[in-house]
């Protein structure tokens, strides 16, 4: 699809989400860049919250390093390689409206962890560019 209709514009929802990581081995930085590299139309969010999914009893998001707190940095380095293509989202709707305070603050954290002019990109202008065609 990404080949075939490359004006469309296609957001990856969930950036760095495996539920079944023993039945998902080639996700991850390196698959992601990959795509970025042959998908120009390719974009992803960062809305992957840090929850255990109760089907396989896993912690669902990738991104983060749990032992040292933030974002990974095999992550960390493919979003500040192609920061255009990455863009904020806390996955809410009506029955999560009470988690809003915890997810914008973990992704706080995730964009923590970005350089300064990453951050700004991945935070809004990215999106802004995206939706608009313009950049702020």
């Amino acid at each position: 699809m990404l080949a075939r209709y490359p004006r469309a514009k296609v957001v990856w929802c969930h950036l760095g989400q495996v539920r079944y990581a023993s039945r998902c081995r080639r996700y991850g930085p390196d698959y992601v860049r990959s795509l970025l590299g042959r998908f120009p139309n390719l974009h992803f969010d960062l809305a992957s919250t840090d929850i255990v999914y109760p089907g396989s009893g896993e912690r669902q998001c990738t991104l983060v390093d749990r032992r040292a707190g933030g974002l990974r940095a095999d992550w960390r380095a493919v979003i500040e390689e192609s920061p255009w293509r990455f863009h904020s989202a806390l996955d809410l709707d009506e029955g999560k409206m009470d988690q809003l305070e915890a997810r914008a603050a973990a992704l706080r954290a995730l964009l923590g962890g970005l350089s300064p002019q990453a951050r700004a990109i991945v935070a809004y202008r990215a999106s802004w560019k995206l939706l608009f065609g313009e950049e702020l």
